[in-house]
């Protein structure tokens, strides 16, 4: 979380007076919330990352947890963030295709969030 810390600071930083705008985001995995909805890909991305790599779904849970924390302070400093966790909690249909992948109805879903910020007055909070 750190090291993601210092790098997205840089960034920002590295933004500072091109007239550019810097924002941090964090995508959701089929790790990072408590879903309504128990659909397939949620199953099958859990299954094929035990399978592939032992444990990562914990150690991707944890980290997701660890990340949002830093967006949050972040936040704090002036830096914009939006933490997209729990962004698709509420789905109905599959859209992972893996532990960090999603399909195009997936990213469809995220960019509309994203959108959201990006196009949103100065100032304003995150939907």
């Amino acid at each position: 979380a750190e090291h993601y810390a210092s790098n997205l600071v840089a960034m920002a930083k590295g933004v500072t007076g091109s007239g550019a705008r810097f924002l941090a985001v964090l995508p959701p995995s089929p790790f990072s919330t408590a879903y309504d909805h128990k659909t397939d890909d949620l199953e099958f991305a859990r299954a094929h990352t035990e399978a592939q790599m032992p444990k990562l779904a914990e150690v991707l849970q944890s980290g997701q947890a660890a990340l949002s924390d830093t967006l949050v302070k972040l936040t704090a400093t002036g830096i914009d963030t939006l933490d997209l966790s729990a962004a698709l909690k509420a789905k109905t249909v599959d859209v992972f295709v893996d532990q960090g992948h999603l399909n195009a109805t997936g990213y469809g879903m995220l960019a509309d969030r994203i959108a959201q910020v990006v196009l949103a007055p100065a100032g304003a909070s995150q939907p």
